[in-house]
């Protein structure tokens, strides 16, 4: 005959018989500790995941209120994020850097393109200043005959370009252009012209210098003895 009890427990746990109870009773306290496992398994999961209730919140937040993009982040989803310190690239040292380095450069650059075009002024020869140096024969010289040439002189090499002889002799007067015998840059130049007897002539010559400035000038001479 089987004896049954009446234990004053939940209806829950209270069983039928004392060795149904029992088995009952333990296969319970087994179910409960594999949940117990399963859930703690579960909080670990999500603080390894970073709270995801704290990233679908901050996320929502962002949606929400899109212009506060400088609202700190919560830290366990800084540290979950893929930018997070831990993988992101120094990207603001190495601009950082770069810049300064820029900066530190253009001083140097600076002293480079001087020390340059130092060099290059060194290295090419002084041009210099073209002046009328002498004439024969000389202005206001008097003559007793017509000389056989005209020479100009310069203190440095020149072109003449140029040159033009007018002949008074009272009320008449004449101008004749002189040929030139060559355009090269030459310290001095001699002239050939055509002389018309005693009287007033009066040279205008124009020449370009060596520095690429245009040089004009005029002289004078008389001749008494024809």
């Amino acid at each position: 005959m089987q004896v049954q009890y009446a234990i004053a427990i939940p209806a829950l746990w209270r069983p039928y018989s004392v060795g149904a109870g029992r088995r009952r009773l333990v296969r319970h306290d087994r179910r409960s500790h594999a949940n117990r496992l399963a859930r703690q398994s579960s909080d670990r999961s999500l603080e390894r995941a970073g709270s995801a209730p704290a990233q679908i919140s901050f996320f929502l937040d962002l949606i929400s209120n899109p212009g506060d993009r400088e609202r700190r982040r919560p830290q366990s989803i800084e540290r979950s994020l893929p930018w997070s310190h831990d993988c992101r690239p120094d990207a603001d040292d190495g601009a950082t850097r770069s810049v300064g380095q820029g900066r530190k450069r253009i001083p140097s650059m600076k002293k480079s393109i001087v020390a340059l075009a130092a060099l290059l002024l060194a290295a090419t020869p002084a041009l210099s200043h073209s002046e009328m140096n002498m004439t024969e024969p000389a202005d206001g010289a008097t003559l007793d005959a017509v000389p056989e040439t005209i020479q100009l002189k310069f203190t440095a090499p020149a072109r003449v370009m140029k040159v033009e002889m007018m002949h008074t002799n009272g009320a008449a007067s004449h101008t004749r252009a002189i040929e030139i015998p060559t355009f090269a840059m030459v310290d001095a130049i001699s002239l050939t012209p055509e002389f018309m007897g005693a009287g007033r002539y009066e040279v205008n010559w124009r020449a370009l210098g060596e520095d690429g400035h245009v040089m004009t000038g005029s002289f004078s001479f008389t001749v008494e003895g024809e």
